[in-house]
């Protein structure tokens, strides 16, 4: 058809306006999804948008949480819920700050966690003290009541805590005290020297910080020792919980292992503390300007030996007026190693009576744990 025909241009200029407004809106529908699109990538608003991927980082428990896997709940230290051991894997490694065992006392049930040994020095010279007094009374009742302890004369090798007698004993929280916990007494007096010694029944891997509450009652000639010794050496001396302290293994009448190597013993009493490593002392206080010794049994105090891997130990000695905090050289033992419990009482009666404390022959353990 010709363009000159009147009715082919008709048709023509018809079929423009159609094209026309068809991309017109072809080209509103994409400028709408992109608009859509701008908005919901969130920088449709004048914001910029990022030149590369938001990478999403989880930050790491604080040293105050857990890093333990759901599935294994660790009971609080002051929860009322009964106790949960951590399994343990030997072939694994832990990583840092991994809880490898908790032991909170809530329940009676924790003693079993531990083998309990009682080693007498001079064992041919019988105790001259045949029973004595010990905290809480035979109810629970509060740690200013007492109960009668009965010696146990002969030596108790390492195992269950019921070898022991009367010298170790459990109570739970009491309705006149809210705030009170679950916790294990050890007692011990002798007119000679002696060890009541625990430790978890098991080894761990490469330690990296221990931890425990006990009460620094002012006890005389008493203290506490913590001792971290490798797998080998522990083997070597027949499974022995008994580790003695530098100043007192000339002693005649002294008996127990010593520590060799890496092996680290921590001295603990209300009057200072001392570190030992193999046979090296390498730290000592017996000048903490009043902080050490208290009058009160029922508190019980945060202690920590934390190795912080540069070739130092941060011990945390909480007490009744603060926190003392050191630095000791060294690093516990690489590797498998046993953590022991210490309750040492050499010739107790000798020691002069405390003002304000009835009895002083006790010691009160709570929240051990070993990371």
């Amino acid at each position: 058809m010709s363009p000159s025909d009147p009715t082919g241009s008709t048709v023509t200029n018809s079929s423009r306006r159609i094209a026309l407004n068809v991309g017109a809106l072809c080209v509103a529908f994409a400028l709408g999804a992109l608009t859509i699109a701008m908005v919901r990538s969130g920088f449709g608003d004048g914001a910029d948008p990022p030149s590369t991927p938001v990478a999403t980082t989880v930050a790491p428990p604080s040293p105050s949480q857990s890093s333990t896997p759901q599935s294994t709940p660790v009971s609080s230290p002051t929860s009322s819920s009964p106790t949960t051991q951590l399994p343990h894997n030997p072939s694994a490694t832990p990583v840092a700050g991994e809880v490898q065992f908790l032991a909170t006392f809530d329940t009676a049930e924790d003693l079993d966690l531990f083998e309990w040994e009682v080693r007498h020095g001079a064992p041919n010279d019988p105790s001259l003290v045949a029973s004595w007094q010990g905290d809480h009374d035979h109810n629970c009742g509060p740690p200013d009541t007492l109960r009668e302890v009965q010696q146990v004369r002969d030596d108790v090798p390492p195992g269950p805590v019921e070898n022991l007698g009367d010298l170790v004993w459990w109570c739970g929280p009491r309705p006149d005290a809210p705030t009170s916990s679950g916790h294990v007494m050890t007692s011990m007096d002798v007119t000679g020297y002696v060890h009541l010694d625990f430790s978890p029944k098991r080894r761990f891997t490469d330690v990296q910080r221990v931890c425990w509450d006990q009460n620094f009652t002012q006890v005389g000639r008493k203290w506490t020792q913590v001792t971290i010794v490798d797998e080998a050496q522990f083997q070597a001396n027949d499974g022995t919980l008994a580790y003695v302290v530098l100043g007192l293994q000339a002693d005649v009448a002294v008996v127990g292992a010593r520590t060799q190597g890496e092996a680290w013993l921590i001295n603990n009493g209300a009057g200072g503390s001392e570190v030992q490593i193999g046979q090296e002392l390498v730290y000592q206080d017996f000048d903490t300007g009043g902080l050490l010794g208290s009058q009160d049994k029922s508190r019980r105090y945060r202690n920590c030996a934390i190795d912080r891997g540069d070739g130092e130990v941060r011990l945390e000695l909480e007490r009744s007026g603060g926190t003392v905090i050191r630095i000791a050289p060294g690093s516990f033992p690489d590797g498998p190693v046993r953590v022991i419990f210490q309750d040492v009482t050499y010739d107790g009666p000798k020691g002069p009576p405390f003002e304000g404390v009835l009895e002083q022959n006790t010691w009160h353990w709570d929240n051990i744990e070993i990371s």
